[in-house]
């Protein structure tokens, strides 16, 4: 839907062939053409993809492994569900292209894989586990010297030092995922791809740095998880665990949300 409008842009936008002798030739005026693609960046600008997260009640609706942080907050998330509070998330147009470069890394990394001797399956495949009501896409599971990784593709402008503490959350709840499903892992491999080039220096290529970790505990997280889907099920107000002795920047919910207000 976005491309198509952008596709509509590109069209509608006609580049001007010469600028008006009245305008040019009136005293010192000197008019600053701006580039085309100057133009069709501040055009495109003003487009955004919507990404939309539905509030979960287990029937039609699973919590997205990506959207599951540290701080999962049993009480915001029903307070979301009795309001129905739909999370409307605004991606602009840049950040979405980069975005689009990353899935085009992942599709370009998988191929990789799948021409050599390395074994991989489960290709972006969707996996769900009721009990939680959590489903997720892992990127693949990669079998290398008898042993099962879970690829996880990450794209960024710069190689980590360090693992973020969302991404181990992230493919610890994959691994729980495919366990849930039957599949055991053994360890977890990163793959960091370095997309953004210095301009300087084009004739360099980007950079993938390879990272094997062991999965971080959990149990935390599956037990708000838990409490909130006993919530759902009683329709029983859950404790939840607010934020709000901790600097609160937003949330969603803040106006609805007693813990808040007391």
């Amino acid at each position: 839907m976005m491309w198509d409008k952008i596709l509509k842009t590109i069209k509608n936008i006609e580049t001007p062939k010469m600028i008006p002798t009245a305008i040019s030739s009136n005293g010192n005026f000197k008019p600053e053409i701006q580039s085309t693609g100057k133009i069709l960046i501040e055009v495109l600008d003003k487009y955004y993809s919507i990404d939309e997260i539905q509030p979960v009640n287990g029937q039609n609706s699973f919590f997205r492994v990506t959207y599951i942080r540290e701080n999962f907050c049993p009480l915001k998330e029903y307070i979301r569900l009795k309001n129905n509070i739909v999370i409307t998330r605004k991606i602009p147009f840049g950040n979405d292209l980069l975005m689009k470069v990353g899935e085009f890394l992942h599709d370009y990394l998988r191929k990789i894989f799948l021409s050599s001797q390395i074994h991989l399956e489960k290709i972006d495949e969707e996996f769900k586990d009721p009990e939680y009501w959590l489903r997720g896409h892992p990127d693949g599971i990669a079998t290398i010297n008898n042993t099962r990784y879970l690829l996880e593709i990450k794209t960024t402008s710069s190689l980590p030092t360090t693992i973020p503490m969302n991404y181990l959350l992230q493919t610890s709840l994959y691994k729980h995922l495919l366990k849930a499903n039957g599949i055991e892992i053994d360890k977890i491999l990163f793959l960091f791809v370095q997309y953004m080039i210095d301009r300087s220096a084009p004739q360099i290529k980007p950079k993938i740095v390879e990272i094997v970790v062991n999965p971080i505990d959990i149990s935390s997280i599956l037990s708000r998880l838990k409490e909130y889907i006993s919530c759902v099920q009683k329709d029983k107000f859950p404790q939840g665990i607010c934020q709000k002795n901790n600097p609160l920047r937003y949330c969603e919910v803040m106006e609805q949300c007693p813990a808040i207000k007391s």
